[in-house]
C-alpha cells in the first residue's frame, strides 16, 4: 500500500516532503564521500563519522 492510498493527499504530500527532507542530506553526503573515495582512495571510518557530524551540524540536525 502506498502512503497516499489511506491518507488525504495533503497529508501524504507532507509526509513525502518530510521523508525527503530527512533523507536527502544523508544521500548527498554519501555521494560526496563516494566521489572523494573514487578520486583519493578509502576514507577511514573515523573521518567518515567526522564528516557526518560536521554535515549534520551545518544543517542543524542531530546525529
Amino acid at each position: 500500500m502506498q502512503v497516499g492510498e489511506s491518507l488525504s493527499e495533503g497529508t501524504a504530500q507532507t509526509i513525502r516532503r518530510r521523508v525527503v527532507e530527512r533523507e536527502l542530506p544523508g544521500t548527498l553526503l554519501d555521494e560526496y564521500i563516494a566521489d572523494h573515495e573514487r578520486r583519493n582512495g578509502p576514507l577511514p571510518e573515523a573521518e567518515r563519522q567526522r564528516a557526518r557530524d560536521l554535515f549534520a551540524s551545518a544543517l542543524g540536525q542531530s546525529n
